[in-house]
This record gives C-alpha cells, structure tokens and sequence, in this order.
C-alpha cells in the first residue's frame, strides 16, 4: 500500500497514489477554472512512499482527500521567480531604500512568457517602445548633431526562474498586466487611480498626487510624453513607484546648452543717478555638450560630460548707469555653477517625497559654486 504523510505526520494507507491524484484533480474544478490548468497537483508538504503492511487498514479516497483538503493547500504546475536585490546598486544609490527593504523577492506565474512580457513592460516604461525595439534590433540612428543613444539598458539583480509545483494559497499571477503593474508599484500596486477631468494637464494630475512627470509617464507607458493629449474619463495610474527589480539604462547624449548672457555695470559720473543707457546688447550663446547618463529606474544616478564644444559665443551686455550705485538689486539671477552642466534631479514629488532642491553636477569635482544671487553663506557641506 501507500502511506500518507502530511507535515511529517502520518495520516493514513491507501491503495494507490495515481487514484488519489485522479479524486483531488475531479474535485478541484473551481481551481482549474480560475487558473485555466488541466490538472490540480497534490500540495508540497504530502510525502507518499511505498509500504508493506499486515491487518492495517486501508482508508478511503475520500477520507484522505478531506484530511487534505482541511489542512493544506493544492499545488499547480508554473514558475518561482526569485529576484536577489542583496547586491543591487539601488541599494547604493536609492535615498529611499531603507536598509531593512526585502532584498529577495519571490514571486508567480503560469508560464514563462507572462513574467517575459511584463519585464518588457517595465523597460518600456523607462524608455520609448521605438527606443527600445531600435536598441535589441541594432537599428538606433547614429547622432548628428544633438540627440541621445542608448548604449546599454540591463536588470541589475540576480532573476532565477524554475518550473514549480505552486501552492494555490500563493498570489499567482496569470495576466500580463497585473503582473506588471505589480513590478513597477511593488506593494503599492493596488493604489487608487486618477479620472481624468475636463482641463487637466498631465503637470497638474502628477502635482496634485504628489508625483513627479516623470514618474507618471513611467507609472502610465501608454502616455509618451508631457505634452500627450488626455482624454476626459481617462484611468491614470497615480501609486507610489516602487520598483521590484532594478532597470539600468546607460545613455549618450548630445544637447546644445543655452548660455545666458551675463550684464557687466559701468559708472558714468557726470550723469545724474537713475541714468541708464545701453552699451553692448548681450545675447546668449550656445555650448554642445556630450554627456555620458547611467539611469537606475528612470532616475540619474550618475552623469558626466564627455566633452563641450561653444557653437555660438555669449556675448556680454554692458550697461552704463549714472553716479556711484552699488551693482546689486538689479533682479537677476546667475547659473550657480560652471558651464556646462547636468540637472540631475529637479526640484518637485518623487517616489513619494518632495525633493525640495535641484540637483545639479557633471562640473567636475572641486568646480566653483557662485553666488546666485545677493546673499550670505548659510551652509556649506553635505546634506
């Protein structure tokens, strides 16, 4: 005969194991149907061997199936995916993962090509689907004179799949969108969406839900851009981003970077004070810059500038003003640093939090730091 043990527990004999199979798979039909499976498995924690034995008695099907079924939960035929995050560079750069975040991540599916397809989903919510097709296929076209290239886009953890008897107390993801959407929100995928109302602007939707643009073009791979149309009775996705695996994108990219014009002061001392009469009439120039961007799920995490060449030349504005007046006040602001440069993050919501500055580098170690505009030194140092 057959014995049965359940959690290391022995819970009876039967005749044989393919007619215990056979009674749990016609009893299941519920679960075939919700999964669309042909067959429902015994659970992972049933151990059935092989057994000589004298005047012991053999239970029914039915008996051990309602053991079963009391206690423990049925298994169907899919795929474990583990994602191991323990040496993800998200860890490194991310201000917002926390040290106590999971770092190995299990999760479900039917089949293959569901979690396949998904990851493409995410990928395509940090870069174009024609980016992206263009960078598999070898077909990106070659810069000119500004644009950007992908040069690498890759999953920088640790993702093992295995064919599994999964047990149907698991969430077991059987749609592709479900799943994504899972990939991209984390535990906060089941986060309210945003109806789209007459007048609304996609700067206005991701403001008011404490996102950023760009996080709601990730949150939304239908939207391409800020400038997309929306549609009154639209369905935003408008939850907090919480990647579960980490897409890097390295990009090169050429822009021309406007240069503005600066104001040099001279005094003319046989005018009266409140004079004021233009010298030279400044205009902006125009520096090219290369840079080289690696980006961790959407966000720069590391940028530097390759080379710079001035295609147009600054031209100073000079100003003549009457009498001894001090040069400040005159309401304008200057570029706090060298140029060229990269923002790296601007001032406004992400991943939930509003990032109260702007973040500006690719200047180049050391570079200097200029007054803005009158002031005082508050603080110098790292914050």
């Amino acid at each position: 005969a057959y014995r049965v043990y359940l959690e290391g527990k022995d819970i009876g004999l039967i005749e044989s194991r393919e007619k215990l199979e056979a009674y749990i798979n016609k009893q299941q039909e519920n679960l075939k149907q919700k999964y669309n499976v042909d067959t429902i498995h015994i659970p992972n924690n049933i151990n059935i061997v092989k057994d000589v034995t004298y005047d012991e008695k053999i239970s029914s099907i039915e008996t051990i199936y309602n053991k079963i079924n009391n206690i423990s939960p049925f298994t169907i035929e899919g795929y474990e995916v583990t994602i191991d995050k323990t040496n993800s560079s998200s860890y490194e750069n991310d201000e917002n993962v926390s040290d106590d975040e999971e770092k190995i991540i299990k999760l479900y599916v039917l089949n293959k090509d569901i979690f396949t397809e998904a990851v493409e989903n995410v990928i395509t919510s940090f870069v174009s689907s024609d980016d992206y097709k263009a960078f598999i296929d070898g077909t990106q076209l070659q810069i000119e004179t500004v644009g950007e290239l992908i040069e690498d886009i890759y999953i920088d953890d640790e993702i093992t799949i295995k064919e599994s008897y999964i047990t149907v107390s698991e969430d077991i993801y059987t749609d592709v969108s479900e799943l994504t959407k899972y990939l991209i929100f984390g535990e906060h995928a089941n986060d309210d969406t945003y109806i789209v109302k007459t007048g609304d602007t996609i700067d206005e939707i991701a403001s008011e839900n404490e996102m950023s643009v760009n996080e709601l073009l990730i949150a939304n791979n239908d939207i391409s851009s800020e400038t997309s149309l929306l549609y009154v009775g639209q369905k935003l996705n408008i939850g907090t981003l919480d990647p579960i695996f980490t897409t890097i994108v390295e990009k090169h990219m050429v822009t021309d970077q406007v240069v503005k014009y600066t104001t040099k002061y001279k005094y003319d001392y046989s005018k009266q004070v409140g004079y004021k009469k233009t010298q030279q009439t400044g205009s902006n120039g125009v520096t090219r810059v290369t840079q080289k961007v690696k980006l961790i799920n959407g966000e720069i995490s590391n940028a530097y500038i390759a080379s710079s060449e001035e295609i147009v030349p600054m031209i100073e504005a000079i100003v003549i003003k009457g009498g001894r007046q001090s040069a400040r006040g005159d309401g304008k602001w200057v570029w706090p640093t060298k140029i060229p440069y990269i923002i790296s993050s601007p001032y406004g919501w992400r991943w939930g939090k509003l990032h109260e500055a702007v973040d500006i580098c690719g200047t180049g170690s050391g570079s200097p730091i200029y007054a803005a505009r009158d002031g005082f030194v508050y603080r110098m140092g790292w914050m």
